[in-house]
C-alpha cells in the first residue's frame, strides 16, 4: 500500500512538474517578444526615429527650405495632442 501512494505522488509531482515547466517557458518565451517588440519601437535605429531625425534635418536646412517651400511636414508627424497623424 506504501509503495502505491509513493509511485501515485511521484507520478503527480512529474506531471505538476512538467506543467510548470511549460508555463515557465511561456513566461520566457512571452519576455523575448515583449523585450523584442519594445526594442524596436524605443531604439535609435527603428524606421520611424530615422525619419524623424531625418525630417528635422531637412527641416532646419535653408537649401531645402528653399528648394521646397514652407512649410515642410512629412507622414506621420507627430501632432499637438502627441498622437501620430497622416499629413497629405
Amino acid at each position: 500500500m506504501f509503495v502505491c501512494v509513493c509511485v501515485a505522488s511521484a507520478f503527480e509531482l512529474g506531471k505538476d512538474l512538467t506543467f510548470m515547466v511549460v508555463v515557465i517557458g511561456g513566461l520566457v518565451v512571452t519576455g523575448i517578444l515583449f523585450f523584442n517588440v519594445a526594442r524596436e519601437f524605443m531604439s535609435h535605429e527603428s524606421p520611424s526615429f530615422i525619419f524623424s531625425q531625418a525630417l528635422k534635418r531637412v527641416q532646419s536646412d535653408p537649401q531645402a527650405v528653399e528648394a521646397l517651400g514652407e512649410p515642410i511636414s512629412g507622414y506621420g508627424e507627430k501632432s499637438g495632442k502627441n498622437r501620430r497623424r497622416n499629413i497629405a
